[in-house]
């Protein structure tokens, strides 16, 4: 290889290098939310279980679930987040503490969260996805008033609800990425996708949702998903 291909080569990891560190997120709260506005003095938070699967990235793109991998984020990922709002001297209950007397209602109801929280992700933050009848400008998402279900379960004022996906390049895959580099094709890295979305359980409204894209972080150790979790709790209203 010439010393000059050796710098271009050199030059463009570089460049993918420094894109996988970026971490990005963007916010939205509901249309009577002021910027600056904390309501949660006082109240109680009630994290529901995170949907969080984590996955091994192949040398040929496939990617692999890791039950092992996901399990540890899973547990990561539900202590820093109730660890940032103890913090900020909020209640919090943990949805996963009261798994005795299953409630089918409060169940349905921690699903449909998620529901919402897919439904936010791909018509408020895709730039194709965008419903034509919503204004652009409002942020009027709901759950619906049998939140109520959630609030009386818990004992709780709002509830926390976070998605994630990630994933870690194997060995091979490294190797596929430097020889796309080299070669002229993309072979892209893993990386950490998610969200949390939180709900006023009084009325069911979703009234802040902040989604998160990374190439950094590796949620299977602790400190970083706690790095992870103050991004993803930036700018919560509580």
């Amino acid at each position: 290889m010439s010393t000059t291909r050796l710098f271009r080569c050199l030059a463009l990891l570089l460049i993918v290098a420094s894109l996988a560190a970026c971490t990005s997120t963007v916010t939205r709260r509901s249309d009577n939310l002021k910027a600056d506005a904390k309501i949660g003095a006082g109240k109680t938070v009630v994290i529901l279980k995170a949907d969080i699967e984590l996955y091994e990235l192949l040398a040929s793109g496939m990617l692999e679930p890791r039950a092992d991998w996901t399990e540890s984020a899973t547990a990561h990922v539900t202590d820093a987040i109730k660890s940032e709002l103890a913090s900020r001297g909020m209640q919090v209950v943990r949805a996963s503490d009261l798994v005795l007397n299953e409630d089918a209602r409060a169940k349905q109801l921690e699903l449909l969260s998620n529901t919402v929280g897919n439904a936010i992700l791909q018509h408020e933050f895709s730039p194709y996805g965008r419903l034509p009848h919503r204004n652009k400008k409002s942020f009027e998402w709901t759950i619906g008033p049998g939140a109520q279900v959630l609030r009386d379960r818990y004992q709780a004022d709002y509830a926390i609800a976070t998605l994630v996906r990630d994933s870690y390049a194997t060995a091979g895959r490294k190797a596929m990425m430097v020889l796309g580099i080299i070669a002229g094709f993309n072979a892209p890295p893993g990386s950490t996708q998610a969200y949390t979305t939180l709900v006023d359980l009084n009325t069911g409204r979703v009234v802040w949702v902040n989604v998160l894209q990374s190439g950094t972080g590796d949620l299977r150790q602790l400190d970083a998903a706690r790095k992870v979790v103050n991004n993803l709790l930036k700018g919560v209203p509580l």
